[in-house]
């Protein structure tokens, strides 16, 4: 989701109530999205002529807006323009470690820190969830977690079919994000596809799997309480409650994800909780 720096009425008590701030600047949050930010407390609602952006965050805005353009303050007039002094030329700005990758230049001008607080109410922008299309293990009404199992030809023109409506809606999405598990993936790239913004920036994180249903994974759901010897009260407990999590996965279990390299920065903390995950 969006990055988090704040409250909006934190934003309000720390700065002024009365006076508009003229410089507008871009940023990034921790994503590594655009973002538009104001230097100094804008109370008022801003200008219809103000240039806008979106944040990063499978988020989007209706309709077609102009980019974001860099009008640094009288504070910051040196770190975007040349120095009138003859002493020695600007010290090149320092880029974000992704900043290249995104295909920027060694000339563009450094991003200063996004901060939510400054914008407030106004930092919210429209987020777009999207359930993955049915896979295969959804037809066959199994325990899937973070097992990689492919969607359906059902599931993946169900994706289709959602991307169309993001076109037909015409939602322009700044950014997406989704997990590292094929069906999410796959459903992913063919909704940005149908709704013709393939090219949209990209995010990936195991962090957005599915949760993991421990030694459950792979079991048929009708039966899986039989097979492992569980009270089935208790297994509809591990579904559906918040609390009661399913046995964990050992390093035995077939679909042990422990060895699979997406999951290699995992620290051992998080291996552990992850071999199983309640709501």
């Amino acid at each position: 989701g969006p990055s988090a720096g704040g409250t909006p009425e934190a934003g309000r008590d720390s700065a002024p109530s009365s006076e508009w701030s003229s410089a507008l600047f871009r940023g990034e949050d921790a994503a590594g999205g655009c973002v538009e930010a104001v230097a100094g407390r804008v109370p008022a609602p801003l200008p219809d002529d103000n240039p806008r952006c979106g944040t990063a965050g499978g988020l989007s805005r209706p309709g077609r807006e102009r980019p974001c353009s860099s009008v640094p303050s009288d504070a910051n007039a040196s770190s975007a323009a040349p120095s009138s002094s003859s002493s020695s030329d600007p010290a090149p700005p320092s880029h974000s470690r992704t900043h290249f990758i995104k295909g920027g230049t060694p000339c563009d001008p450094a991003c200063p820190p996004f901060q939510l607080a400054l914008w407030g109410e106004r930092s919210l922008h429209t987020l777009v969830l999207l359930r993955h299309g049915e896979s295969r293990w959804n037809a066959e009404n199994r325990y899937t977690g973070w097992c990689d199992v492919p969607l359906t030809a059902r599931g993946e023109e169900e994706a289709r079919a959602a991307g169309r409506l993001l076109h037909a809606n015409g939602l322009e999405l700044d950014h997406a994000f989704t997990s590292v598990l094929k069906r999410a993936s796959y459903t992913c790239h063919l909704a940005l596809g149908s709704a013709r913004q393939h090219w949209v920036p990209l995010t990936k994180s195991w962090r957005l799997n599915e949760r993991h249903y421990g030694a459950l994974q792979g079991y048929q759901k009708d039966s899986a309480y039989e097979e492992l010897g569980y009270d089935q009260e208790l297994v509809m407990r591990m579904r559906r409650s918040y609390r009661t999590r399913p046995p964990a996965m050992e390093d035995e279990h077939p679909y042990w994800h422990g060895s699979d390299r997406r999951y290699d920065r995992l620290s051992g903390a998080q291996v552990e909780a992850s071999r199983a995950e309640s709501l």
